[in-house]
């Protein structure tokens, strides 16, 4: 693969992966062996579902909401965590943090 491509996958994602694939594809549909086995009219209608496919996952890929992601036990907010200590009728504390 190239280093474009890496790049590439890297920065757009899944719409990076989708527009590999069909660049794969068109460099090998255009081979002289498929060509004359398949004949210029079927190749024509192949290369239009093709590319309705591509089309419909480029569309896909792009309204794919990117899911944000945090590390474990961090906040969404900037806020600093406030510190929360609950003392119950029996001794027990609770620091807010669910470790008993």
């Amino acid at each position: 693969m190239d280093k474009a491509w890496i790049k590439i996958i890297s920065i757009t994602g899944a719409v990076g992966v989708v527009g590999l694939l069909f660049s794969i594809l068109m460099n090998n549909m255009f081979n002289s062996e498929i060509v004359t086995l398949l004949g210029s009219e079927k190749l024509f209608y192949i290369l239009i579902l093709l590319i309705c496919g591509f089309t419909i996952a480029l569309i896909i890929a792009i309204m794919k909401p990117k899911g944000e992601t945090q590390p474990f036990g961090q906040s969404k907010s900037s806020e600093p965590s406030k510190k929360i200590d609950v003392t119950y009728d029996n001794g027990s504390t609770h620091n807010g943090d669910n470790k008993f």
